[in-house]
């Protein structure tokens, strides 16, 4: 009977362990991919921003030419 008792409490033990292993590893997914979508986000800024600018650079040299 002792043995059983010790059996289902290791059992248990050994599952809670298992639960809490994923659910760190779900959580550290679930940060890792916010921030690379913070970081998509933000290198998407940038190119806009870089590609706006030189759109202006263009349109201002193409002014300056004329």
């Amino acid at each position: 009977m002792k043995m059983m008792f010790l059996c289902m409490i290791s059992s248990l033990a050994l599952l809670l362990s298992y639960v809490i292993v994923n659910l760190q590893v779900s959580i550290v997914k679930c940060s890792l991919m916010s921030w690379l979508q913070i970081l998509k986000t933000r290198l998407i800024k940038k190119k806009m921003i870089r590609s706006l600018s030189s759109v202006i650079n263009i349109k201002n040299q193409s002014v300056i030419i004329r």
